[in-house]
Order: structure tokens, then C-alpha cells, then sequence
């Protein structure tokens, strides 16, 4: 029996993504992250912190919508395209799993944007969206939640095959999304 090498696999950068790939990919991270306790907590501070912490949701998910534009119009033309790694099922898997993202994402900011537009709120007294419907704002904003939490759960799930392909399986899918060495 021959015990399990802990050495990592050095892969060439042909086999990594490329760096505005990589970067937009981590920019969703962090606005995904910096985004959902943000939306949690908006109505935390009560009528006199809101708008606030609304104007900083709002703008933190515009941003997010920008990445988004930008990781598909990058993706469908410039962007580095990597084969699976093999596993068949899993590779399959893994493109639906990416698939779901990218559509749970749009549709949350999709949300967001509806919910600001049909409230008519204020984003550092800069702009104000253009809607007074407190009540119909209300309803999309539970939509918004629920597709917020839902990529939330998305994103984890993803974090926790990236990190179980990384230290268990071991076969360099993490170290794609990471720049080269």
C-alpha cells in the first residue's frame, strides 16, 4: 500500500483561466459576499440608517450587475474556455451547476433592480428610481430574498466542491481559477 502524496499537482497556465476571467469571477465572490448581509441587515438600523444602507446595497448590486454583463460578454468572446478535467457525469455536473450561477444570479439582480425601480428609492440622493409601490416593491423584494438566499446556497455548495476537488480529490480544478505561479 502506498501512502497518499500530499505534494499538489503544478499546473501550466494553459490550463488556468485567464486573468480578467479569474478577476471577474472573484469580484462575484466579493459582492456576492459584501451583498447578502447587506441585504439581511438593510432595515437593521430602523427609518434613519436605511436609506443608507439601502443606497450601498443598491449601488453593491448595480456593481454586481456590471460583473455579470461583463463576465458573459467576456466569456462568450475572449474568454479562455477549459475543457472538463474527465470525471464525465461530474464534468456534466459542474456545467449545470455553473449554469445555475449564472442564471440565479442575474435573476437576483434582475430582482433588485425591479424592487429599487418599483419602490422608488434613493441612492445617495444622486438618482432616485422612478416607482412609489410600496406594496408590489414589497412582493419582489421577497423574490429578490429568496434568489438572494438561493445563490447563497449555490455559491457555498460550489465553494465546497471547488475546496473537496482541491483537498481530496486533488486534481487541480481550484488552482484553474487561481493566477498562475
Amino acid at each position: 500500500m502506498t501512502p497518499m502524496s500530499t505534494t499538489t499537482i503544478q499546473r501550466p497556465a494553459a490550463l488556468h483561466y485567464d486573468r480578467l476571467t479569474i478577476a471577474l469571477h472573484w469580484a462575484t465572490v466579493v459582492l456576492v459576499a459584501l451583498l447578502w448581509p447587506g441585504g439581511q441587515t438593510v432595515d437593521i438600523l430602523g427609518h434613519a440608517g436605511t436609506p443608507t444602507l439601502r443606497a450601498i446595497h443598491i449601488s453593491l448590486g448595480l456593481t454586481l450587475a456590471a460583473v455579470l454583463v461583463a463576465r458573459v460578454l467576456w466569456r462568450n468572446t475572449g474568454g479562455r474556455h477549459l475543457q472538463g478535467l474527465g470525471h464525465g457525469l461530474l464534468d456534466r455536473v459542474a456545467h449545470l451547476g455553473h449554469l445555475a450561477l449564472y442564471v440565479v444570479a442575474v435573476t437576483t439582480v434582475c430582482l433588485g433592480i425591479a424592487t429599487a425601480w418599483i419602490a422608488g428609492d434613493s441612492v445617495f440622493g444622486l438618482f432616485t428610481f422612478p416607482g412609489h409601490d410600496r406594496i408590489l416593491a414589497r412582493t419582489i423584494r421577497h423574490w429578490h430574498s429568496f434568489a438572494a438566499n438561493t445563490i447563497l446556497i449555490l455559491a457555498l455548495g460550489h465553494a465546497a466542491v471547488a475546496l473537496l476537488h482541491q483537498y481530496v480529490l486533488r486534481d487541480g480544478t481550484l488552482d484553474r481559477m487561481l493566477p498562475p505561479r
